[in-house]
């Protein structure tokens, strides 16, 4: 009929939005709550250490979510670690509430 869209047509009229970041589908649980395939990819990804591992693992699940979404270091051609783990224990301070200081 005239009124069939596909399922990833945006409604008349409307555009859909990407946010900064759309993590894939299922990579992060709802609520919050990071899924241990999404924890395990993110410590691969940012190639994290002993230290920044025990700090990420140890963080609460809202904190650690928020870690997880909103790391981004500009310059990813040298080692994170020093920066993860000092961005990490920024927002573990906050308690995962509220923008992260950069």
């Amino acid at each position: 009929s005239a009124y069939h869209q596909t399922p990833y047509a945006a409604p008349a009229g409307q555009v859909y939005h990407h946010t900064p970041y759309a993590p894939p589908v299922g990579q992060v649980a709802p609520a919050g709550h990071a899924d241990p395939a999404s924890v395990n990819g993110f410590i691969a990804k940012w190639k994290l250490l002993g230290e920044a591992q025990s700090l990420l693992l140890g963080l609460d699940p809202a904190a650690q979510h928020k870690v997880m979404v909103e790391f981004a270091p500009r310059d990813t051609s040298r080692d994170v670690n020093a920066i993860f783990c000092k961005f990490a224990q920024g927002v573990a301070q906050k308690g995962g509430r509220g923008p992260a200081a950069a």
